[in-house]
């Protein structure tokens, strides 16, 4: 699949990773932001090496903008880059991550990004709250939708299921 971390540098000098496809388009983010360039990579060789057994949440808003976030050990360590109209995309789309992660390189480069290149990313910050079942349950995501937008940590009715490795298969 030939996809590749970048981890880069914003001009709020925090540091982030991005793991971005052939055709340089991003596949999934950071959660959070990093004090420097080898905590970022540290995090993205996490997520390289957890990529096929970590549990992946599907999400949704309602039924509708479906996104993806992996865990490892119970922490937030990766989230889709965009969101998806269907489940089932939103699904294809966290197992072509799962494979690519497992295999992608770490660039050595640090590229600094402007605020407009990295407003996903930043967008996306901040501490992830537990109010529901992993299953069934709705879960406050600290404050923030799908949609990145604040909500004042109202419960949204964001749906989230949890999609295991070995899960990845079965139709739900």
């Amino acid at each position: 699949m030939s996809l590749r971390f970048q981890c880069y540098r914003t001009t709020g000098n925090f540091f982030h990773w991005r793991l971005l496809s052939r055709n340089h388009r991003i596949v999934a983010l950071a959660p959070g932001r990093y004090a420097d360039a080898a905590l970022a990579r540290s995090a993205a060789r996490l997520v390289r090496e957890h990529a096929g057994t970590a549990v992946i949440e599907l999400a949704s808003e309602r039924g509708a903008a479906w996104t993806w976030a992996m865990r490892v050990g119970g922490e937030l360590v990766a989230i889709s880059a965009h969101t998806y109209g269907r489940r089932i995309e939103a699904l294809a789309a966290a197992r072509r991550f799962r494979l690519g992660a497992a295999e992608a390189r770490i660039e050595e480069r640090i590229p600094l990004l402007g605020d407009n290149e990295s407003r996903d990313s930043e967008s996306r910050d901040g501490e992830t709250r537990e109010a529901g079942a992993r299953e069934t349950g709705t879960r406050d995501t600290g404050g923030r939708d799908t949609g990145g937008r604040d909500t004042g940590g109202r419960d949204t009715g964001t749906r989230h299921q949890a999609v295991g490795p070995e899960r990845g298969s079965r139709r739900q």
